[in-house]
């Protein structure tokens, strides 16, 4: 792994097993709700996805 690379490693999520909470929002700059949806199902121990109701987050 180098620094300064265009797109991040690739990692198997599957092997984070610590409960994982995911926060989102629709306006959300960074992922989609689509995105974050994918993350879920790749995440053994995702204890939920959280909306955050606000348009600034």
């Amino acid at each position: 792994m180098n620094y300064g690379m265009t797109k991040p490693p690739k990692y198997n999520l599957s092997l984070i097993t610590a409960p994982v909470a995911l926060h989102y929002s629709q306006d959300d700059q960074l992922v989609h709700p689509n995105g974050v949806k994918k993350l879920q199902e790749q995440l053994p121990n995702c204890i939920g996805m959280f909306e955050v109701p606000t348009k600034h987050f």
